[in-house]
C-alpha cells in the first residue's frame, strides 16, 4: 500500500508510467546496438516498432530523441536505421514531430576539426533521411543549410 501510494503520488517526480514504457524500451535500444542484429530484419522491425510505439502511445518521445542522437553519433552503424525508425514513425505512426526535433537538434550542432566519425555518421542519417522523407529534410533544410558551413570535411 505505501509504495503504490509513493509511485501513484502526483508529486513524485518518478511514476510507474514513466517506468514501465522505458522498461520495456531499454531492452530494444540494446538489441540496437549490436550490428549483426540490425541487419535481420525479423529482429531490426520489432525493435523499431516498439520504440514506435512508445512515442505515439506511451510519451516516450524525448527519451527516444535522445537515444536516437546519442546512437547516430556513437555508434556508426545506427545511423541509417535511426533514420528508418524516423521515416516508419513518420510514415506508418503519424508521427513527424520527433524527426523534426532531431533534425533541428543536428541543424544546431558544432562539430570540431578533430571529430570526424560523428559527422560522418550524422552526413549518413541526414543522407537516408531525406533520401526517404524528402519533404520533412525541406522543411528543416534552410537550418541544415548550416551545417555546409562547417569546419569538418568527410
Amino acid at each position: 500500500m505505501l509504495l503504490s501510494s509513493v509511485l501513484f503520488h502526483n508529486s513524485y517526480p518518478y511514476r510507474a508510467h514513466d517506468y514501465i514504457p522505458s522498461a520495456i524500451t531499454r531492452p530494444a535500444h540494446h538489441v540496437a546496438e549490436n550490428e549483426a542484429w540490425m541487419k535481420l530484419q525479423e529482429i531490426k522491425m520489432p525493435v523499431f516498432k516498439v520504440i514506435c510505439l512508445s512515442v505515439k502511445h506511451h510519451g516516450q518521445a524525448n527519451a527516444v530523441h535522445t537515444a536516437i542522437i546519442q546512437n547516430i553519433q556513437f555508434w556508426e552503424h545506427l545511423a541509417e536505421p535511426m533514420a528508418e525508425l524516423l521515416t516508419i514513425l513518420s510514415n506508418e505512426y503519424d508521427y513527424p514531430q520527433l524527426g523534426d526535433e532531431v533534425l533541428r537538434e543536428i541543424a544546431g550542432m558544432n562539430f570540431g576539426g578533430q571529430d570526424t566519425k560523428g559527422p560522418r555518421n550524422y552526413a549518413r542519417f541526414l543522407i537516408k533521411y531525406g533520401e526517404s522523407c524528402p519533404r520533412l529534410v525541406m522543411k528543416q533544410l534552410s537550418l541544415l543549410l548550416s551545417q555546409l558551413d562547417s569546419e569538418v570535411r568527410l
